[in-house]
């Protein structure tokens, strides 16, 4: 019984989420920490297109050009934010 228990498919899952959660949360806040969250967001943004790429070269998938579209805009629009909090950071306010 425990050799079966040892290999089951629902402990591996387990240690997988763990090691998985503690690895990623550890790069995560240390990415947080060094670049600052502006850039930690930057880099955020490039996951929906490494997704894409990942799952065409891995898979065989691809993403539909409205879907490729959406990832774009997203983006942009995360850039913009980005840039807009990063330039009114700099700029001293007034007493």
């Amino acid at each position: 019984m425990l050799p079966s228990l040892l290999f089951s498919p629902y402990l591996l899952l387990a240690l997988s989420g763990i090691a998985g959660v503690a690895i990623g949360d550890t790069l995560y806040l240390r990415a947080l920490s060094e670049l600052g969250p502006h850039k930690t967001l930057i880099l955020e943004t490039l996951t929906a297109p490494f997704t894409g790429i990942i799952a065409y070269i891995f898979y065989g998938t691809s993403l539909s050009l409205f879907a490729w579209m959406g990832v774009v805009v997203t983006m942009i629009g995360l850039s913009i934010v980005v840039k807009e909090q990063t330039e009114n950071e700099m700029v001293p306010k007034s007493s």
